[in-house]
């Protein structure tokens, strides 16, 4: 909100529990629908979804180790984004998140090393 060429920020009491690792909160369009939703990892492994004005989470993803990473983009040239969440054990998901749809877990792999 600007006002008086001064900004300020509201808060937002989000329903969120767990510490959350810096590289774990992001701003993406996570389902496609041209705005852009809130996600956040815990490094107790959740990973919740907000939307809109909602302080409820929209999505919300468990046991998902120690969540270190989120990042929202197309990254298997479908035409829509996808979540990727990393853990520090070394296990990457990807979700197909579609607005009419259930969440998919469409590959799950843990990540090698060079």
């Amino acid at each position: 909100m600007v006002k008086n060429n001064e900004i300020s920020f509201r808060q937002f009491p989000l329903h969120f529990r767990g510490n959350v690792h810096p590289g774990a909160i992001q701003f993406g369009d996570v389902d496609g629908d041209g705005n852009s939703e809130l996600v956040a990892g815990s490094i107790t492994g959740d990973v919740c979804v907000y939307k809109g004005s909602d302080f409820q989470p929209w999505r919300h993803f468990t046991h998902l180790g120690t969540v270190t990473c989120v990042a929202v983009g197309e990254i298997a040239c479908v035409g829509r984004p996808s979540l990727v969440v990393v853990s520090a054990e070394g296990w990457c998901y990807i979700f197909d998140i579609q607005v009419r749809a259930r969440v998919r877990h469409p590959f799950r792999s843990p990540l090698s090393g060079p």
